[in-house]
């Protein structure tokens, strides 16, 4: 109930907040080591992404949202978000392949 009153709040245009993708990974990290790393590299990899693609994957594959939703709360196209989402997981898998970091 409470996710789906939060979200409610996001859609409604009146407040958005956007904590900055460097706390986040400060807030979803703790200090038990279960042997994956695989989370921890993957945090770093979309941490190093551009702002408007690494918004788009958090609200995304973080936080569950759909494309629809995300393009309310960020007030542009659903296919603007699409290609967003696109192009971070082509650096991502770039990234994870070996090639070179996103440049910038």
């Amino acid at each position: 109930m409470t996710a789906n009153a939060s979200r409610d709040v996001l859609k409604s245009g009146r407040i958005v907040f956007i904590e900055p993708f460097d706390d986040a990974i400060e807030v979803g990290t703790d200090d038990t080591n279960d042997g994956d790393d695989g989370d921890t590299e993957m945090l770093a990899a979309v941490a190093e992404l551009p702002e408007k693609l690494r918004i788009a994957i958090h609200l995304h594959y973080y936080e569950g949202y759909s494309i629809k939703e995300i393009a309310d709360i960020l007030g542009i196209a659903t296919s603007a978000v699409s290609m967003r989402l696109t192009r971070a997981k082509e650096i991502l898998k770039k990234y994870f392949e070996g090639g070179s970091r996103y440049a910038g």
